[in-house]
This record gives structure tokens, C-alpha cells and sequence, in this order.
């Protein structure tokens, strides 16, 4: 008697998730060329002059990189801004926000409220970086909200509230951040051209010699840390808060079980300074970051090592607020490393990867070549080549002369690999150059191996001994459950060269609130996004943001999970071939056909039945070649006869002409 194995099954719930992610779409005010919104003008702010006041370093030896300053708003959604009717019903609220002076302005919202169904939308003044939108799943549990940065002086502001919703949206403006320094923030291309802030000796990291770390890079994110600082001049005490950048990643712990731990520098997170203001008048200077505030950006990359191509603009991926773990002293007394830890996992679209750690001696280590990753100057990510050096006269830190690529401010915290394994040694601390020409062993990593006594039942809690590890991906390590909220991954954005993805879970895949990624990826190639599970894919009913990009294939798989290795997790997997084309799904709003289907006996022999189907099915059974062996139609409880099958794997499909499910 023959043994075919087959089984299907799909379950319909609702899932939700804290995380400020954009769902995309574009305002209603564009589409219906609203008049111009009331603006609130911002007290002028002299850029020079903020420069000019940033705190000297003589006295220290890290390097900082202030660019931005808040400016108090406070003023509540229900005070200020104007209300319009739509063409097709909805309230609409605007405000624009100008100070004359900044580069770039983002908007710190508290006691942040949007009911359900309402989207909140921030764009600039020419209406060409829209992000958002965004909706009630980004409301925190401290009710606080920051805004991406949007180029220019002016940033707009728009919520539109659901038709005939009941709840009322409630923020209050707190603060703008006034950026008086011009940076390479989500911008790009020729219009603004601001790529190359920092030196132009740097490697972006998409180019081709650096793929064997295309992992590592997924990792390392940009810092924007809020620092609030009290100091006294000849003028008396002033205080306020100015915003500084730093690099940091991700990094894995011996459960893998995906704890949100960032691995950076001390200093990028708490600083004291020391300069002379006045003839006899040394005075100490007091900063402390709110890590509420702080932004973690991933994938904040160029799309190609042309460093003038636009990144994702649209698309920001960043999680905010952290909080300390451990944190240890700078020279001369410690390595100046913190080990934080996110408010929230990284959505699982932001495709990271948690880096793996290695605290060996210089003696064991498999390699003296090492490798940097960071964000100099707030740039798009780059990458650094040289080799590592140890002196007794800095104990705690590693030395690095660099032959490709050098660091300059904003690198701080920025990872160290080891070429040997690719895992992290260190963090950059201090000495770091402000010249291409510049290879002169200054660099100084942080020694992991120096941080091991206060990390350890964090990195490694089931064997303190431990020396080393592996890095992890989330997407594709096989958890047991994964929750997909917001945009479809937006790949073909940020790596337009191998726009694919694999996501897989040994139990349930949950999607709750997808909307399209609108972006255009390179000519010629296929955005591919494949999702297994191994019991069930959960997706919201009624979900009309359950989208994919234009030319894009989407699978949907009930399987179990199959093992990925090095950099085939990323980008590299192959598109499937031509013969499964059934597996497109264009566009997947209308769900309801498929519920619950569950295919029987598990094995079947010379029968299967199909039940929990609503209306009559279209079925396909292939062999693992994708030929099609049988089709037809099934309906409730309708046997399917198999019997000329002989034993073995097999594919089948149950679904109608918009959405499919598949099963070995």
C-alpha cells in the first residue's frame, strides 16, 4: 500500500504588537491637495552658535558627535493645529512645525494616544519623505512617541481620524529636535546630496569584498542618544539637552532565545566632561542620557556602494528606549563597554541578526585581522579592514591599524570583529581619526574580554566558562513562534541587489496589519518573501493591509523548519523556479474562502479528505520537482483518491485564485 504524506491547516486570529513601525500609504491631505495647515514658527536658533558651545574633549580622550538640540513645544493635539473634512468622510487634523534654522526636525510626542483604525503621518515641506503611517499598534506603555527625523526646516503633521470612531486620538507636543548640523539623515540622492558627511576613505558596507560579512552588518545599528547636561560658565548654570550619535549591535546570548541585548560603548550612554570656561574657573560637567528617548536605527545603509543613492526614506526602521545592564569605566581604570537592552525585540521585517561574541586572549584568538562596522559622523553604515595590536600602556583595550577604511566620531561603540570566527571583541572607545591618511594605531576597542565579570550571566548564563560563541538569526533559527506586524519587509528598499527573505517558525507564524512596501527595487529582480510554520500561519481577518510589492512572490508554508547556514540566512537564497508560479500571491486581502482547512488521515494511502473549507477549493498535488501529478476541485468533506500515487514526499495546495497554501 502506497504512503503519501500530506496535511494543510490555516488558522484566522488577531495579533498586535508594541512597535513603532510604518505602515506606508500616503496622506489624504496630498491626494486631496489640502491648503496649506496653520504653522507654529519656533524661536530662531543661531546653528553656529550651538557648534561653537559643544564641549571641548582636551581633558578626554573619547570622541563625541552632538548634532541636534530640543526646543520645547508644549502644546496638546487639541489646542493647536486645524481639523478639515475629507472627500470621503474623515477627520482630518494638520499642524506644521518650522524652525527656520535646522537641517532636519523630529517631533517628541508624550501622553501619545491613537485609537484604532486612526493613522498619523509626518512628511516635509515638498512632500517627498512621507513616514508613516502609523497607527494604534504604536501605542507604548509609557504613552511617549518620537518621530524619525524629516528633512528641512519644516516638518507637517497628520492624523486622520477613522470614519464615525468613536475614541478620540490624544498626544501632546513636547519637544522639537532642532538638528543644527547637516547629516546624511534618510536622505540622498542628488536633490540633497548629503552622503559623505564623513571621510571619503570609508567602505559602504553593500559592496561586493565585504559580503562574507553580510550577517555581521545586519547587527550594528546607529545610536541617537538624548543627553541632558547641567554646566556653568562665567554667565552662571545652564541647562539643557542636545543630541549625540554612536554605533552599537545586537549581540546573541548562549539560550538564543533572542534577548534584545545591544553591546556599545560606555561613554555613548553617559558622559562626563571636563573644560575651562573662565580664568580659574574649572568646572565638571554632568551628562546623563534618557534612554527612554534613545533611538536604535538599523539597516541605515546605502542601497549600492554608490554612497549618493537615496536610502529608505520612507522607510525607518528603529526601535526606541533601552535600558542598562552593565556598564564599566573608560581609561585609564576599565574598557568603557555597556551592555543595554532594548525596550523591544526588533520587529521581525527589520531583518537584524545578533552577532556572535568572542572574549579570548590575544594568544587565542583565531586571527589578528579584524573588521569594523559603524556609523561615522551619523553616515550610512560602513566598513573598516586592519589589523589588531595589544600594549600593555592600554591594558583594557585592543589596537587597531586599519589598512581599508579608518573611524571618526559617531563610530564610538561601534562593533570589533575577529575575521577568524566574525564575533565581536570589542567595542570602539577612543582615538579615532580625522584623517583618510591617518593609520597610525590610535584606534582602541574595549575589550570584551576585560567586561567578562559583569556580562557573563547575561552573554553566556549556562556556562560562565564559556569563550566564545555563535551569532543567530531570528528570522530563520527557527523559533517557536514569530509575530510579523507592520509593513512587509522592506528588503528591496535597503539590499535592491537580492530583494529575498525567508521567515520560519517551528510553530505559528502570526501576521497581523501588513500593508505594501511601495518602493522600487532594481530592474530585473523579484522580491521573494517566504514564510514557513510548522503547525499554522495566523493571519488577521478582514486584514486589507495584507499586501505584497508589485512583481513580488509571496509563499506561504506549513512546514516544518529547515537548516540555513552562514550567509544563506540573508539575502542569497535562490527565487523557486518558474514551475511553482502558482505560488504568486498578488494581492491577498479576501481570506475568509480558507479557515482552518485540514486535510486527512495523516499518512493517507489510497484516499484524503478535505473539511473545514468554506465554498469549493481548487487543489493541486506535485512531486518535490513542482510537476503538477493531480488537480481539481474539492469541496466539505470530499475525498480525493490518491491511489496512483506512489509513496513518497508531496506538495499540496488548497486555496482560490488570490491566496495559497502549501504543505510537503
Amino acid at each position: 500500500m502506497n504512503r503519501v504524506l500530506l496535511i494543510i491547516t490555516c488558522l484566522l486570529g488577531c495579533f498586535a504588537a508594541k512597535a513603532q513601525i510604518s505602515t506606508g500609504g500616503t496622506p489624504i491631505s496630498i491626494t486631496e491637495s489640502f491648503a496649506e495647515p496653520p504653522i507654529l514658527i519656533m524661536d530662531s536658533v543661531d546653528n553656529q552658535s550651538l557648534i561653537d558651545s559643544e564641549f571641548p574633549t582636551d581633558d578626554s580622550i573619547t570622541e563625541r558627535f552632538f548634532f541636534a538640540k530640543n526646543l520645547a513645544i508644549e502644546k496638546n493635539i487639541s489646542d493647536i493645529g486645524e481639523w478639515r473634512t475629507s472627500s470621503n468622510g474623515h477627520e482630518v487634523w494638520r499642524l506644521s512645525i518650522q524652525s527656520s534654522s535646522a537641517f532636519y526636525i523630529s517631533v517628541i510626542i508624550n501622553n501619545f494616544y491613537l485609537p484604532k483604525g486612526g493613522l498619523l503621518y509626518f512628511y516635509d515641506q515638498n512632500n517627498k519623505q512621507i513616514n508613516g503611517a502609523y497607527t494604534s499598534l504604536d501605542n507604548a506603555d509609557d504613552s511617549l512617541f518620537i518621530s524619525p527625523f524629516i528633512r528641512g526646516n519644516t516638518i507637517t503633521i497628520e492624523y486622520v481620524h477613522p470614519i464615525n470612531g468613536e475614541e478620540l486620538p490624544n498626544f501632546n507636543l513636547r519637544d522639537i529636535i532642532h538638528a543644527y548640523k547637516q547629516l546624511p539623515l534618510f536622505t540622498g540622492g542628488e536633490e540633497w546630496n548629503t552622503f559623505g558627511s564623513s571621510l571619503d576613505c570609508h567602505n559602504n558596507v553593500v559592496c561586493e569584498p565585504f559580503n562574507d560579512y553580510c550577517n555581521e552588518i545586519r547587527s550594528v545599528c546607529l545610536i541617537m542618544t538624548s543627553w541632558t547636561h547641567s554646566w556653568t560658565n562665567c554667565n552662571g548654570t545652564n541647562i539643557e539637552t542636545r543630541w549625540k550619535g554612536g554605533s552599537g549591535a545586537l549581540i546573541n546570548n548562549s539560550l538564543d532565545d533572542f534577548t534584545p541585548y545591544i553591546f556599545t560603548a560606555r561613554h555613548v550612554i553617559w558622559d562626563q566632561l571636563v573644560y575651562h570656561w573662565c580664568l580659574a574657573n574649572y568646572h565638571t560637567t554632568n551628562g546623563f542620557t534618557n534612554l527612554a528617548e534613545t533611538m536604535f536605527y538599523f539597516n541605515y545603509q546605502s542601497r549600492d556602494c554608490d554612497p549618493t543613492l537615496d536610502v529608505a526614506s520612507n522607510i525607518v526602521q528603529f526601535v526606541r528606549g533601552a535600558s542598562v545592564v552593565e556598564s564599566i569605566a573608560g581609561h585609564p581604570t576599565g574598557p568603557d563597554l555597556a551592555l543595554l537592552r532594548l525596550r523591544i525585540n526588533p520587529p521581525i521585517q527589520f531583518n537584524t541578526f545578533y552577532s556572535g561574541w568572542n572574549r579570548q586572549g590575544k594568544d587565542d584568538l583565531p586571527s589578528w585581522a579584524v573588521t569594523g562596522i559603524h556609523h561615522p559622523r551619523l553616515d550610512v553604515k560602513k566598513i573598516s579592514k586592519g589589523n589588531l595590536h595589544y600594549s600593555t600602556a592600554y591594558p583594557f583595550f585592543w589596537g587597531v591599524d586599519w589598512y581599508s577604511g579608518v573611524t571618526e566620531e559617531g563610530s564610538s561603540g561601534s562593533p570589533l570583529f575577529n575575521d577568524g570566527d566574525r564575533r565581536i571583541i570589542g567595542a570602539l572607545s577612543f582615538g579615532a581619526n580625522d584623517d583618510c591618511n591617518d593609520h597610525n594605531e590610535q584606534d582602541r576597542y574595549g575589550r570584551l574580554r576585560d567586561f567578562w565579570n559583569r556580562v557573563n550571566d547575561e552573554l553566556s548564563p549556562d556556562d560562565h566558562g564559556r569563550e566564545t560563541y555563535h551569532g543567530a538569526d531570528p528570522a530563520t533559527f527557527c523559533q517557536d513562534i514569530i509575530d510579523i506586524n507592520g509593513q512587509v519587509f522592506a528588503t528591496a528598499a535597503y539590499h535592491s541587489q537580492r530583494p529575498s527573505m525567508t521567515i520560519q517558525a517551528s510553530s505559528y507564524v502570526n501576521i497581523a496589519n501588513l500593508a505594501v512596501t511601495r518602493l522600487e527595487h532594481a530592474a530585473g529582480f523579484r522580491p521573494k518573501f517566504d514564510i514557513k510554520a510548522g503547525r499554522a500561519i495566523n493571519v488577521t481577518p478582514n486584514n486589507t493591509f495584507f499586501e505584497t510589492e508589485n512583481n513580488s512572490v509571496l509563499i506561504l508554508e506549513i512546514q516544518g523548519c529547515e537548516s540555513t547556514t552562514g550567509c544563506e540566512t540573508d539575502f542569497n537564497t535562490q527565487m523557486r523556479p518558474a514551475s511553482l508560479k502558482e505560488d504568486i500571491i498578488p494581492i491577498a486581502n479576501n481570506i475568509e474562502a480558507i479557515s482552518d482547512i485540514e486535510i486527512y488521515p495523516n499518512p493517507a494511502f489510497e484516499k484524503l479528505f478535505v473539511r473545514n473549507i468554506k465554498n469549493t477549493q481548487d487543489f493541486t498535488i506535485s512531486d518535490i520537482t513542482g510537476k503538477v501529478l493531480l488537480h481539481g476541485r474539492v469541496k466539505e468533506n470530499e475525498s480525493v483518491n490518491i491511489s496512483n500515487l506512489s509513496s513518497g514526499l508531496y506538495f499540496i495546495k488548497v486555496g482560490h485564485e488570490t491566496v495559497k497554501f502549501i504543505k510537503k
